[in-house]
């Protein structure tokens, strides 16, 4: 006895590669890495991550990792957010900005100002004896993403308590022996014989 086929069935089973899974596998059990196109890559990890925009140019920021951007005018060590973070996404729910999604932060700290690496450019023209070389190592500013999220619901780092300054005992070899003069003295000019 044949069950009533819809035009649904027939496409499916008009398919070149149609898997059969085990009846486990088929009611929703977790299926090995690697199974009948599974993709096993990083690349397709749910992770939170933003877009953000520095300098005219967007980056893709992930929490805990760190971008280089164009050149910041900020001292090494500094925190602060962006201003245009373009989209956000944490795992399956994506936030898209028209141009901006507002209530996001991505925070970010200065680690170090560094340069790339040297690109070099050669024009000449044929027959001329025109030759220019040159080059560029452009500046970037390392960044590393401390937050991702909602604007009230920042990570507050734990306050170091202070350590009490202890001195360290002057050595007494230094202090007991003065130092003696290093001033240069005047040398004496001779005088020269008129003829």
């Amino acid at each position: 006895m044949q069950s009533a086929s819809t035009p649904e069935d027939e496409f499916r089973g008009s398919c070149l590669f149609q898997p059969q899974l085990p009846q486990e596998q088929a009611q929703g059990a977790r299926q090995p890495a690697g199974f009948l196109g599974e993709v096993n890559d990083w690349r397709y990890k749910k992770m939170k991550f933003a877009i953000v925009e520095s300098g005219g140019k967007q980056y893709r920021a992930v929490e805990g990792s760190t971008i280089d951007v164009d050149r910041l005018a900020r001292e090494v060590g500094e925190t602060f957010d962006f201003d245009r973070v373009l989209l956000m996404a944490d795992g399956d729910a994506v936030s898209v900005g028209t141009p901006t999604v507002s209530g996001i932060a991505v925070s970010a700290t200065v680690m170090d100002h560094v340069k790339g690496p040297k690109v070099l450019f050669f024009k000449y023209r044929p027959k001329k004896r025109i030759r220019v070389r040159g080059g560029n190592r452009a500046h970037f500013t390392r960044l590393m993403i401390e937050f991702i999220g909602k604007a009230g619901d920042k990570k507050e780092k734990p306050k170091a308590e202070a350590k009490p300054k202890t001195e360290k005992p002057a050595k007494a070899a230094k202090e007991a022996k003065p130092k003696a003069s290093t001033a240069k003295k005047p040398t004496p000019r001779k005088k020269s014989e008129k003829k």
